[in-house]
């Protein structure tokens, strides 16, 4: 977990910037490409976690009342990812080959994305029970984890 004096500096530093009246745009706001990478984990974190949670709920081994909510979560997540990937900032688990390859990558997003919102939209009509096999394919990270991911 990032220490709170690491968030706060870089909170204050981008409210003294816009307090002083800069002509600074969104980019140069970016403290530096670690802190870029430092985002794209968490994102990356939140979206594995609700994978965890949908994979608890299909194998019954919690109840299914919160289905609908964690997959809203990741299809929020999914959305920032692209956006958080947008800028290349190497490093953390991610190839350079994501830049070299970004219409494919974002690609990928896109369609994660789309099938997240039908999933979501099977799940309300049928039920949670009813939505396996549509969950499964929305939650396919190994696509993207094979090419873009350091090899763990």
């Amino acid at each position: 977990m990032r220490p709170i004096t690491t968030v706060l500096s870089g909170v204050a530093l981008a409210a003294a910037m816009m307090v002083q009246g800069s002509a600074t745009s969104a980019q140069d706001l970016y403290l530096n490409d670690g802190m870029i990478v430092d985002y794209r984990q968490q994102i990356m974190k939140t979206m594995d976690a609700q994978v965890t949670a949908i994979g608890q709920i299909l194998t019954k081994t919690v109840p299914n009342e919160n289905i609908v909510s964690h997959f809203e979560v990741l299809l929020a997540t999914t959305i920032q990812a692209k956006t958080a990937f947008k800028h290349k900032a190497l490093g953390g688990d991610s190839l350079p080959i994501i830049w070299d390859e970004w219409e494919h990558f974002s690609g990928i997003l896109d369609d994660a994305e789309k099938e997240i919102q039908t999933t979501i939209a099977r799940i309300k009509d049928v039920g949670p029970d009813a939505a396996w096999d549509a969950s499964l394919s929305a939650l396919a990270c190994k696509s993207c984890h094979d090419t873009y991911r350091v090899k763990k």
